[in-house]
């Protein structure tokens, strides 16, 4: 066994947080979330409207609305995330921590669950993999950059 692995416990307590080593699933379970994001971006953009064409949204006023949009969506989404991703009780990162705290939470589960030596492990990986997707999937033909 690795000092390093001796020295990182399976779980810490942070601002009342227990925070664990998480498994694959767990990881899985929270990405799932991710494919909801534009999902509720689209539904905040279109309250109370009938349809949304593309090329209305670039004036400058809608642009800003856009950015207002989705500053009022990205909050809530992380904390839904965070609250998944780490199986902490979402009313907890909400309601009885600071922004300040919640970011501590979110360095120490990284910590804990080495994220960093696995997207730098990940990194070599995707990138024997990405030109294979590409040409499965065709983006050579469409866009001669991607296989670059």
């Amino acid at each position: 066994m690795s000092k390093e692995s001796v020295s990182l416990k399976k779980e810490v307590t942070l601002h009342g947080v227990t925070i664990k080593k998480m498994p694959n699933g767990a990881f899985l379970e929270a990405l799932e979330l991710i494919k909801q994001l534009p999902e509720s971006f689209i539904k905040e953009l279109m309250e109370g409207k009938t349809e949304l064409k593309l090329s209305d949204m670039f004036t400058v006023e809608n642009i800003a609305n856009l950015v207002g949009t989705l500053l009022t969506v990205a909050p809530s989404f992380t904390i839904r995330f965070l609250a998944q991703l780490m199986q902490i009780d979402e009313d907890v990162l909400k309601n009885k921590l600071t922004p300040l705290e919640t970011i501590e939470i979110a360095e120490k589960f990284w910590e804990i669950n080495k994220m960093t030596d696995f997207f730098t492990k990940m990194k070599p990986i995707m990138k024997k993999i990405m030109p294979s997707l590409t040409n499965l999937i065709g983006f050579n033909e469409q866009l001669p950059s991607a296989s670059k």
